[in-house]
């Protein structure tokens, strides 16, 4: 599992967007109230050697949606596909989790909001 990846020097675990291991139903009731652009990122037990994480988001239309993060095979980084009204785009990002956040805030002009 990926939970040695660290922000800005601290433990993945002390990021606030981080939410551990919270299934889908308990993300969905954290993010219900929150405003399009507002995500969280939790660990995901579907596939954890392939997937181990998942990032949720409000989208622009208020609806929650959820994708789950892939290790890269050579383990040097992770990638998401998120979906648009343009179909699936591929986002990846070498080095940690945080990289891959970034990145995806970046783009989609995501928030870091407290989700508590």
């Amino acid at each position: 599992m990926a939970l040695g990846d660290t922000c800005q020097n601290r433990p993945l675990t002390a990021a606030s967007w981080f939410h551990g291991d919270i299934e889908r139903p308990g993300s969905e009731t954290l993010l219900e109230p929150q405003k399009p652009g507002t995500y969280l990122v939790r660990v995901s037990l579907t596939e954890p050697e392939k997937t181990p994480f998942t990032i949720s988001k409000v989208g622009k239309d208020g609806k929650i949606s959820h994708q789950r993060i892939n290790l890269m095979k050579d383990r040097s980084g992770y990638y998401v596909y998120l979906k648009s009204s343009k179909g699936q785009k591929k986002i990846e990002a070498q080095g940690g989790l945080e990289a891959l956040i970034n990145t995806v805030r970046t783009r989609y002009h995501y928030q870091i909001r407290q989700v508590n």
